[in-house]
């Protein structure tokens, strides 16, 4: 995760030194899905492990 944030604010600010390009925008675009969709798996695996795993782990 800590690396895909990284690439997504390198990309972020990439793309506000040169707003008009098409490239800098899709390289940030592409990024921030790649990280909006591996937050919202390690979310859901946390959220599981939650509400699944650690209750029958314990009882």
């Amino acid at each position: 995760m800590f690396q895909l944030r990284q690439d997504y604010k390198a990309a972020y600010l990439s793309h506000i030194q040169t707003p008009n390009s098409t490239a800098s925008l899709a390289a940030y675009l592409d990024a921030h899905n790649t990280y909006v969709t591996q937050l919202h798996a390690t979310n859901a695996m946390v959220d599981t492990f939650c509400r699944e795993t650690l209750p029958e782990l314990l009882s």
